[in-house]
This record gives structure tokens, C-alpha cells and sequence, in this order.
């Protein structure tokens, strides 16, 4: 029998973010119960509508938060019943539930707290879009904690979240390379090389790339992976290099 897997939508005055991302999941796989968690009420007439028509599986919540990571950490809290959860803030679209089931099974055959899959990345506008895929050189810098793995396509068991504290709010929207840090440290994770989901740059987050990097090193610095930061300043070299050797062979990659 599958296990069930509680997806969380964090949302904050976005209607029209809030409906892409339902329209994703419609129809909503039985395996899935879905929780919406909105700061304010602009998107109470959305939420409510969806809920009505799949009463089983959906709750809205308006809970007075800080921020999406003080949202997931409200949901991670939750006794909702389901061992999995998976983050898929309003704006962003799930494209393959099969695809999120076939992560949870691989979690569970490896007796794993987590596992993550390729999407994609692309502009709130589209004007731009690319592949985030799981190559051997990102799964190396993954493993090392170097490279950022993307919630958006990420699937955790919920007690592993909370055996690490679930997410460092302080850390802003730094909180999740922090989590996947700290999750590192308590086990390995599996990896799904298929596309689940599109996430838009510049919907509930306006940092800077630069602003990010910052924030990455001072999570480095904090956690003492010393080693982290000199390979930090080549990294840029080697993956440009191996981009191209990639896409010599015709394949894409977030680079």
C-alpha cells in the first residue's frame, strides 16, 4: 500500500500563484493529502473552493507566520498522519506525481530520510528556463554539501525534519541549505533522475544569486565545513567545464 504524502502549500497574497499550483494537482493523487498554509486571507476564496471539492484530502490553515520556513516548520509540527512531506509553495507546479511516489518508494527500499529529483528552474515570467538535473558532479557537490539541492523537488520523512529542528527560520531563505546540511549529516539521500516539478525564480523569494552565495558561505562558516569553501571558489571553473562537456553530448544542465 502507498504511503501516504502530505504536501505543503505555503502562500502569501498570491491568488494567481495559489491557482497554477492547484491546477497542477488536479485531480489530486489519493496517495497525497494536501495542506495549505496562508499568512492573511487573500486566497481564503481559492483555498476554500479547492478544499470543498476534496474534503477528504485537503485542509486550509491560516496561520500568523514569519515567513515560508515558519510555515513548513507549523506543518512539520502538524500530526497529520503522513510519514512524507513535500514543499510546493504557491506559484510552483508539480509535473509528475508519479514521480514524487516513485521517490518515496526509493527512500523506503534504502531506508533513507530523503531523496530529491531534477526540475525545472525558470523565470516568474518565463523568459527564461532551465533543466536543475542530477549529473555526477552535482551529486558529488552535493554530497559535500556544497551545492544547494532544491526543496521544490526534495520529498523528506517528516520525523527527520524534526530530529534536526525542521528549518533554522534565522537563516531566512537560506533555511533549507541549512536542513539539507544538517540532513546530510544523519544519513545519505537517495536521487530520481526525472523531471517532478517547475519552480519559479522570483515568486516567493527576491534574493539575488550574490545574496544567496553570501548566505550559503555563512552557513559553511557556522556549520565548520572548512573544506567547503575553497572548493566553493573553483567550483564555478569546474562546472563551466563540465557544462560543456555535457552539452557537447547533448545534455542539458543547470550550470
Amino acid at each position: 500500500m502507498q504511503e501516504p504524502i502530505l504536501i505543503v502549500t505555503a502562500v502569501k497574497n498570491d491568488p494567481a500563484g495559489l491557482q497554477r499550483t492547484l491546477q497542477s494537482l488536479e485531480p489530486l493523487n489519493e496517495a497525497f493529502f494536501h495542506v495549505i498554509i496562508e499568512n492573511g486571507d487573500a486566497c481564503r476564496e481559492i483555498a476554500e473552493r479547492w478544499r470543498s471539492t476534496h474534503s477528504d484530502s485537503v485542509k486550509y490553515i491560516q496561520a500568523s507566520d514569519t515567513g515560508v520556513y515558519s510555515a513548513f516548520n507549523f506543518a512539520i509540527q502538524m500530526n497529520a498522519g503522513p510519514e512524507f512531506i513535500y514543499f510546493l509553495n504557491a506559484g510552483d507546479e508539480l509535473l509528475d506525481e508519479e514521480g514524487i511516489i516513485e521517490l518515496v518508494s526509493g527512500i523506503e527500499a534504502s531506508n533513507s530520510n530523503w531523496g530529491y529529483a531534477n526540475l525545472i528552474v525558470c523565470d516568474v515570467n518565463k523568459k527564461w528556463s532551465n533543466v536543475y538535473q542530477i549529473t555526477p558532479f552535482n551529486k558529488f557537490l552535493f554530497g559535500l554539501g556544497i551545492k544547494v539541492i532544491q526543496q521544490q523537488a526534495t520529498v523528506y520523512r517528516i520525523d527527520a525534519l524534526r530530529k534536526i529542528g525542521g528549518f533554522d527560520e534565522s537563516r531566512k531563505i537560506s533555511a533549507d541549505m541549512l536542513a539539507h546540511l544538517r540532513l546530510l549529516g544523519i544519513g545519505k539521500p537517495v536521487s530520481l533522475p526525472k523531471v517532478v516539478s517547475r519552480f519559479y525564480s522570483g515568486g516567493l523569494s527576491t534574493r539575488s544569486r550574490k545574496e544567496h552565495a553570501k548566505d550559503w558561505n555563512q552557513i559553511l562558516k557556522d556549520e565548520k565545513i572548512w573544506y567547503a569553501l575553497p572548493v566553493r571558489l573553483f567550483t564555478p571553473f569546474v562546472r563551466l567545464f563540465w557544462s560543456r562537456r555535457l552539452r557537447k553530448k547533448g545534455k542539458d544542465i543547470y550550470a
